[in-house]
């Protein structure tokens, strides 16, 4: 079993997402927009994404990794489902 490794990247005061240090790399490399368009809504997405990506809050003073609040999840769900609800009509 191999373990995932995440690297962090993108992190905002309040956000950070990780993405799977091998996504770019594995045999069917295939980018992740829906993480690129997740993020657009807080920051311009800087490089492509490839692999799963986790979302977690931003950092403590001490640089720790905090988790997400019940309004920052609430935030993202809601716009997962917009984003679902557009490529649903594209589909059209």
């Amino acid at each position: 079993m191999s373990a995932t490794t995440w690297t962090r990247s993108t992190s905002l005061p309040t956000l950070t997402m990780w993405v799977d240090d091998e996504g770019a790399i594995a045999n069917n490399p295939v980018e992740n927009a829906f993480a690129a368009l997740l993020i657009y809504r807080y920051a311009i997405p800087n490089q492509p994404y490839f692999g799963n990506a986790v979302f977690t809050g931003g950092t403590d003073e001490e640089g720790e990794t905090l988790g997400l609040t019940k309004d920052q999840i609430l935030e993202l769900i809601d716009h997962v489902l917009k984003i679902h609800a557009i490529a649903e009509q594209s589909d059209l």
